[in-house]
Parts: structure tokens; C-alpha cells; sequence
């Protein structure tokens, strides 16, 4: 004998047909399986009634407008972030939010009272039990305030945050605008980057809570900066002012950056030890042009990503270089020797990096009134690159006797 919600389903004769044994099992699958239907159209028809913009919808792999299709059988109704009105935000998308269970239990509701009609056959009510327990399970599981197994939010956590925190989520909508902002421009080829979008655009895209968004933003943000004209200018008509203060203005989002966790470690190390290397030039190349000690502002930003660069990279020759040169603002020439005492060990990645890493040294030991040694190290570093930046300042320095006081690092 089998029972589904209080009905027994047996025959005179003790055999059970088909349609009846089968029905539970059938009504608890499209319970299951179709409650995505009448849930979003009831997102559907909330949005449609508040007038918030929708942009597309999706059921499983069928889609309708600019939204990716959904994984399973799940679904979702995008709305335009571009286009939400601020007025009454907070009651609007906790009411949409609530829009998909309550229609969902409305038809659990009606598929309960067929199961108590006493007009309709067993195994209709058996089947139509079986879908309102059920779909009234997939409902009530929307509603609880926790993360879906995709990584979004169900439908009572949208009610919970909207409900607690409107200005974060308003805040969150904003950057959601800006992110789907920069997908939408993001240059396909080296062409298109003249036209690409703003630096705070970028930014946002760095902040991107999806690690892969995040991770294209920062390569693009490699490809939007000269960054090679920055770390070894020629003369001053490839040096780009403008370049320099981009590089300042993201420095904070890069430290930002470096420090996520769901980050591989090895591109958080090299953008902090990219970004500190450029800003260590750029004040070294300031210093030197300016004929001015660098801003303690960008000091600090460089000091930041280049202490942070070394800590979890610690044998890489251009965060001992960078850290070195610092040093060197910060008028700790000990310090930058100490760092740079073994070269030869460091690991590198060309030519330029050790010259760099000589020329420092070399500025260091200048500092510290060893001009004998100095002058070795300019000619290995003149030797691995002669024409690398540090290394130029490094030969006029000792071509002209003594280093000024306002030049790279502070006084002998």
C-alpha cells in the first residue's frame, strides 16, 4: 500500500495501475522541474507592473535579449542597470524579488486544491499533490536568505539586503553600470585602444567581484599604459606626463587588486611589482628632470606596492630593484646595497632588469663614498644594457665628479 498526502491509491483486487504508481514520481519532477516557469514570469510581471526596465530574460538555454543563458533548469530576469529609476529603488526590487516565489506558491496553491478536490481521480490528486509539495519546496527555498550554488543570490537574500542596506546595494548597481560599461567597449584589437574607455572605468573593472573580469581589466590596463616608455625613458619626447599620472591614479586599485584572495597569487605579484617598478621610475625620472625631490604621495603609493611585491616575491631581481631604488628616496643607501648585495643570484627576466638592478647599486655606493666600486658597477651594467635608463644616470653621475643633492636618492 502506498500513500501520498493522506490518500491511499489501491485497487479491489490489490493491484496498482500504472497511472496511479507513477503519478507521485511524475508530479514531484514537474514540480521540481517547471516551477522556473511561473517564477520568473512572476519577476516578469512585478518588473512589467513597477516599470523597471527589463533588459532580457532566460528559462535553461532558451533566452530572450542580451543575457546568458542559465545553467540546468534555472532562470532569470536581467534588468537594465543603465536604466533603473532611483525613485522608490528599494520597495520596487524587494517587491520584484518577491514577485517569483509568490507566484510559484500561488500555483502550488492551485495544483493543493486539485489534490483535495473529491471530483477528480486519484491519480490526478496524487499527481497534483505531489507537484504542490514539491514546487512549494523550490519556493520556499528561494525565499531564504542565502547564496544560490551558482554564486548569485537567492530571492530572499535580495529581500534581506534591500531591505538592511539600500545605499550598498544602490552602491552595488552603480558598479554594476560601470563594469557593463567597460564589456561593452573593451577593444577586440590593439587598434581600438586609443577609443578605450576612462581610467575610472578600468578601475571598476579591477574591482569586478568575478575574478576573470578583474583579471581582463588589468591586461588591459597593461595595454592601455607604455608601460616599457615609463620604465626606460629615451629622452623627454617619449616620456608621457600623461601616462605617469594614470599610473598614479591606479596605484591604489592595483594594491586593491593584489590584495584578493581569489586572485592567483602570480598575477597579484606582478601587478604590484609592475606598478611599484613604473611609479619608482616615474619618480626617479621626475626627480631627475624636475630638478625636484618626488611627491611623498607617490612615494608612499610606490613604497606600498613595492613592499608588498617584495613580500611575496621575494627573489625576483626587479622587486629587490625597485624596493632598492625606494630605499634610496627614503635616503637608506645601506638599505638598497643590502638588498642588492648579490645580483648575480637574482632571478630576472632580461638584460634590463639586472642593468637596472647595477645601476641602483651603483647609485647606492655613490651615496655611501665607494665611487671606485660604483664605477665597476656602471660598467656591468653598461654591459648588460647600455642604453637601460638608471644606467645612463649612473654614467653621468660619475662623469661629472659627484652626485647633487637633488639628484636620485639624496646626498653622499
Amino acid at each position: 500500500m502506498v500513500e501520498i498526502s493522506g490518500h491511499h491509491f489501491t485497487t479491489d483486487t490489490g493491484a496498482v495501475p500504472p497511472a496511479i504508481a507513477f503519478a507521485p514520481a511524475a508530479g514531484y519532477l514537474i514540480g521540481a522541474c517547471l516551477q522556473v516557469v511561473p517564477h520568473e514570469l512572476g519577476h516578469l510581471v512585478v518588473a512589467l507592473v513597477l516599470r523597471l526596465p527589463v533588459r532580457g530574460a532566460a528559462i535553461g538555454r532558451l533566452r530572450i535579449g542580451p543575457v546568458a543563458p542559465s545553467k540546468a533548469l534555472g532562470g532569470c530576469i536581467a534588468l537594465d542597470v543603465d536604466r533603473l529609476p532611483p525613485r522608490a529603488l528599494p520597495l520596487r526590487m524587494i517587491l520584484f524579488a518577491l514577485g517569483g516565489p509568490l507566484s510559484g506558491l500561488l500555483c502550488a496553491t492551485a495544483a493543493a486544491a486539485v489534490a483535495m478536490d473529491p471530483a477528480a481521480s486519484l491519480a490526478a490528486r496524487n499527481l497534483s499533490a505531489a507537484v504542490a509539495c514539491a514546487a512549494a519546496a523550490v519556493q520556499i527555498w528561494n525565499l531564504l536568505p542565502l547564496k544560490s550554488s551558482t554564486g548569485g543570490r537567492l530571492d530572499g537574500l535580495n529581500v534581506v539586503l534591500w531591505l538592511t542596506a539600500p545605499s550598498a546595494q544602490w552602491a552595488q548597481l552603480q558598479h554594476l553600470r560601470a563594469v557593463a560599461e567597460l564589456r561593452r567597449t573593451m577593444p577586440t584589437s590593439p587598434v581600438e585602444l586609443a577609443d578605450f574607455p576612462s581610467l575610472e572605468r578600468l578601475r571598476c573593472g579591477l574591482r569586478d567581484p568575478h575574478p576573470q573580469s578583474a583579471v581582463r581589466a588589468l591586461r588591459l590596463l597593461y595595454r592601455s599604459l607604455p608601460i616599457d616608455a615609463l620604465l626606460n625613458p629615451v629622452d623627454d619626447d617619449t616620456w608621457s606626463p600623461e601616462a605617469a599620472t594614470q599610473a598614479r591614479l591606479a596605484a591604489p586599485t592595483i594594491l586593491e587588486f593584489a590584495r584578493r584572495a581569489d586572485i592567483p597569487k602570480e598575477l597579484r605579484a606582478d601587478a604590484a611589482g609592475a606598478f611599484a617598478q613604473v611609479l619608482a621610475m616615474v619618480c626617479a625620472y621626475e626627480d631627475i628632470v624636475a630638478d625636484a625631490p618626488p611627491l611623498s604621495e607617490n612615494l608612499a603609493q610606490a613604497t606600498d606596492l613595492a613592499e608588498f611585491a617584495w613580500q611575496m616575491r621575494p627573489g625576483w631581481l626587479p622587486n629587490q630593484s625597485t624596493l632598492g631604488l625606494i630605499r634610496l628616496f627614503q635616503r637608506r643607501p645601506a638599505d638598497t646595497r643590502a638588498l642588492l648585495i648579490n645580483i648575480s643570484t637574482g632571478q630576472g627576466k632580461d638584460n634590463e632588469d639586472r642593468a637596472r638592478a647595477y645601476s641602483i647599486r651603483g647609485l647606492a655606493e655613490l651615496d655611501l663614498g665607494n665611487a671606485a666600486l660604483a664605477e665597476r658597477l656602471a660598467e656591468l651594467a653598461s654591459a648588460e644594457a647600455p642604453h637601460e635608463y638608471l644606467s645612463r644616470v649612473l654614467t653621468d653621475e660619475l662623469a661629472a665628479g659627484s652626485r647633487g643633492q637633488d639628484q636620485v636618492g639624496g646626498t653622499a
